[in-house]
């Protein structure tokens, strides 16, 4: 069951819905326009994503970055010009776009976009960690791969092989080279190169988080996945199947297998390797930011985005639209989606945090159990796995015994109850109705006054005195 919260509205720009999902996570819709956006990327609370404007009726506006900042939506270039490929990584975004005679790299810091390239080579895909910067560079001879430190471009490769695909995570960058025969991964780590496979068949993709490097390679019969921890080589998959498009986050891996009817997905935590999913559709693009996870699956009429959070799996999508490439960041998940004319932006996030606070004022009620009862209207009402903090505020000189918990939050006899927690403050997790009780010592009590928060499950709080 799903309820809606109504709308978001932040600074500059209005968040264009928010809708708190069956299990504590609050999914908003970034953009609400009558052109295209689509490809976002997430660091942090922040987004960057393309977007098609027809801004100025005379000049055919192209490809143009936006940046949701947490608050606001900022308009990163106006130049009615391919702009492209866009990455961010704190308040820094970079992009291709073009120039005044090819495709050139250019770098947001939050306040001011720099040109990093201005030549005639074609300067594509780039990627960032910090101030950081990778590139490929095509001039009509192999591509190679350049870095930007926030200081200096350095040429990391020079070789007459084809380079591809470079990515960043600190100091490190991997790339994929292709020397006529097959291609084979390296790693820069700040000073020196290192080719990490040589081994006459094909290895693709890397990707880099820290000093881990992962990538796919063939092993004579299918593809398997490959993990690098700084040190040694080792072989994630071992199969009669294709293992595939690896991503990487720490110590945590994530990548597509075949099973022989389907795409799934796999994690694997620096120890053991997990099926995330095994559901007879296909399960793929997948991505991973510490213990969390984002994929789409098709759900049998269309590809739907989902999330593993260490524990649970939660559905993010159910609308009848495809959407497209999940990407994550901590707890911030993002995608695309059509909404039935054009493709959107599309976030989520954890359910916000939930506090009420129970205040012993004096009075003359006795030591019964108060309402609201869960049967009323004015019960609290939270989404499913939902954390709710509750704290007690004893009268200045009194104490406070303990909190109790209902077994049945509709039968509120003494039997009924167990004590959960001595201390001033407890949290409780929304997985069904709930009754609870604050027991202040020698006092009397009054009920609190309870939000309305809209949602699934009921919670009602009481408060009564004990000796």
């Amino acid at each position: 069951m799903k309820g809606r919260t109504g709308w978001a509205v932040a600074a500059l720009v209005a968040l264009v819905g928010s809708e708190v999902l069956a299990t504590g996570w609050v999914a908003v819709q970034l953009t609400d326009n009558d052109y295209g956006d689509w490809w976002p990327q997430v660091s942090g609370s922040s987004v960057v994503w393309i977007g098609e404007p027809w801004d100025d009726p005379d000049v055919f506006s192209r490809y143009e970055i936006y940046l949701y900042d947490g608050t606001a939506t900022t308009r990163l270039t106006y130049d009615h010009e391919y702009d492209a490929h866009p990455r961010i990584s704190g308040s820094n975004v970079v992009w291709h776009g073009e120039g005044a005679s090819s495709q050139e790299i250019f770098l947001y810091d939050g306040v001011t976009t720099t040109q990093l390239t201005d030549d005639s080579a074609l300067d594509l895909d780039p990627q960032i960690s910090g101030t950081n910067v990778v590139w490929g560079a095509w001039d009509g001879s192999p591509d190679e791969i350049f870095l930007y430190d926030g200081a200096t471009t350095t040429q990391l490769t020079d070789n007459g092989n084809y380079e591809y695909a470079p990515q960043v995570s600190g100091s490190n960058v991997v790339w994929e080279d292709y020397d006529g025969t097959d291609h084979e991964i390296f790693l820069f780590n700040g000073a020196t190169t290192t080719q990490l496979t040589d081994n006459n068949r094909h290895d693709y993709e890397p990707q880099v988080s820290g000093q881990n490097v992962v990538w796919y390679g063939w092993d004579g019969n299918d593809y398997e996945v490959f993990l690098y921890d700084g040190a040694a080589t080792t072989r994630l998959t071992s199969n009669s199947y294709d293992d595939k498009f690896p991503r990487v986050s720490g110590d945590n891996v994530v990548w597509s297998g075949w099973d022989g009817n389907d795409w799934e997905v796999f994690l694997y935590d620096g120890a053991t390797t997990t099926q995330l999913t095994d559901n007879g559709n296909d399960d793929f693009s997948g991505d991973v930011s510490g213990s969390n996870v984002v994929w789409r699956g098709w759900d049998g009429s269309d590809d739907e985005v989902f999330l593993y959070d260490g524990v649970t799996t939660t559905q993010l999508t159910d609308n009848g639209i495809d959407e497209g490439l999940p990407r994550i960041s901590g707890t911030t998940a993002v995608w695309d989606g059509g909404t039935g004319s054009d493709l959107e932006v599309f976030m989520a996030v954890p359910g916000p945090a939930v506090t009420l606070t129970l205040t012993e004022v004096k009075g003359s009620w006795g030591d019964v159990t108060l309402l609201p009862r869960p049967t009323d209207a004015n019960v609290s009402q939270f989404p499913l796995g939902m954390p709710v903090t509750l704290t007690a505020t004893p009268i200045e000189g009194k104490g406070f015994k303990h909190w109790e918990i209902y077994v049945d939050p509709n039968f509120m006899g003494d039997a009924n109850y167990a004590v959960i927690d001595a201390n001033l403050t407890t949290v409780i997790t929304m997985d069904a109705d709930k009754g609870v009780t604050a027991v202040f010592k020698c006092g009397s009590g009054v009920g609190p006054i309870l939000p309305m928060i809209l949602g699934v499950l009921g919670l009602a709080v009481w408060v009564k005195r004990s000796a």
